[in-house]
């Protein structure tokens, strides 16, 4: 049975977008979340990744404070998991 956890996710940004890079074990379907305290700042965004790493841009501007981006993958058996990371847009 293969590891379904996935690696920790790494952030990179761009003016405009935040790039979250990670692997993934097998493909999936991908939801990603913008969380600013307890309250979800944008709706959810669903992406398709093969197996292996992929990269997924989340285009547009936050305002400044801290935030949560929360990563989940389901894959074709319906195994689920996720990782969150913290981090901070300055103005």
């Amino acid at each position: 049975m293969p590891d379904e956890t996935p690696t920790p996710l790494r952030l990179g940004t761009s003016r405009a977008s935040l790039v979250a890079r990670f692997r993934v074990s097998d493909g999936a379907l991908l939801t990603a979340t913008h969380q600013r305290g307890h309250r979800r700042v944008r709706e959810p965004r669903y992406y398709s990744a093969r197996a292996g790493r992929t990269a997924v841009r989340l285009k547009g501007r936050l305002r400044a404070g801290h935030y949560r981006l929360i990563l989940s993958a389901v894959d074709g058996a319906l195994n689920r998991s996720a990782r969150a990371v913290r981090f901070h847009v300055s103005g």
